[in-house]
């Protein structure tokens, strides 16, 4: 095997020059210089997962990451891959185990079960280090066979521009959108054991989403039939949240966290949301969705 080939010498200089370049970047940005080391570390584990093949996806908060419309960092990434989970799991240990030469190396530790709305899914801990030394611990929700698409992956860039490794970076496949707001919306309505859904986060997602994205109506329809029925969820006319008033409070907590996000109130988000939602639950509609005028529209 030929010898892996550095473009710095010691794992020291590697960690510093990627240090000096995010400290740069979180003076400029939305970022602060741990989120911008947790999401390099998410760079490098997905890099290696692409040199075992092409079939990942990423999911998450962390693909709207990547998508450049998420108004809020995230501790933990969530990637599928078709597949067994335990085959999806020793891959996902094999790939991190692999020299791309940037210094980084990973430790993975035992894995958990999680619940996924029917598909297979395990939580794993992993840990980044930069030599010796502790880089960024993050978690992997690794989600296997069970996961059904209507649209298509995506490709984008990684979280980061920074590449201290052997090659460029690989393009990164994007869990399709129409999927995404899809698991978002019923997630919300959804009910567990008769308890009120409190996913603030994904109701955030969904304003920075529809403020930036645009869908078009017959797949994301479609999306939210496949979603619903896949949870044997009975979608309702219109949207809303379960329990305002609790959702008032949660909400505003979440919301203030956030980077640059319009609509920290309930009301407020809700105003944004229900245009781009309740048509589609309404009935069939037609044309994309037009954030800049907030409609579905016909487009040429």
């Amino acid at each position: 095997m030929s010898e892996v080939r550095r473009r710095y010498k010691t794992p020291d200089s590697a960690r510093a020059a990627v240090t000096d370049q995010l400290r740069m970047l979180a003076q400029d940005g939305r970022w602060r210089l741990g989120d911008l080391q947790r999401q390099y570390a998410y760079d490098q584990l997905v890099e290696r997962l692409y040199r075992l093949d092409s079939k990942w996806v990423i999911k998450g908060a962390t693909a709207l990451l990547a998508r450049r419309v998420s108004v809020r960092h995230t501790i933990d990434i969530d990637i599928y891959r078709p597949g067994q989970i335990v085959d999806v799991e020793r891959m996902v240990r094999e790939a991190a185990a692999l020299d791309i030469a940037d210094w980084m190396r990973f430790e993975v530790a035992q894995s958990r079960p999680v619940q996924a709305a029917g598909a297979e899914a395990a939580r794993v801990g992993l840990r980044s280090f930069i030599g010796t030394k502790l880089w960024a611990a993050f978690q992997v929700d690794l989600v296997a066979d069970g996961v059904v698409m209507i649209g298509e992956p995506d490709e984008v860039h990684p979280l980061t521009a920074l590449n201290v490794g052997d090659r460029e970076h690989t393009l990164w496949r994007a869990y399709p959108l129409v999927d995404h707001v899809a698991d978002k919306v019923c997630a919300i309505l959804e009910t567990h054991g008769g308890r009120p859904s409190t996913r603030y986060k994904d109701l955030i997602d969904l304003v920075a989403i529809t403020q930036q994205s645009s869908v078009p109506a017959d797949l994301q329809r479609r999306a939210f039939v496949k979603e619903a029925r896949r949870r044997t969820l009975t979608l309702p006319k219109s949207f809303d949240v379960p329990d305002v008033e609790l959702w008032t409070r949660g909400y505003r907590s979440e919301a203030r966290r956030t980077v640059g996000l319009q609509a920290v109130e309930l009301e407020d988000a809700l105003k944004l949301v229900k245009p781009f939602v309740d048509p589609l639950l309404a009935g069939p509609v037609a044309g994309r969705w037009v954030p800049e005028n907030r409609s579905w529209e016909l487009v040429d």
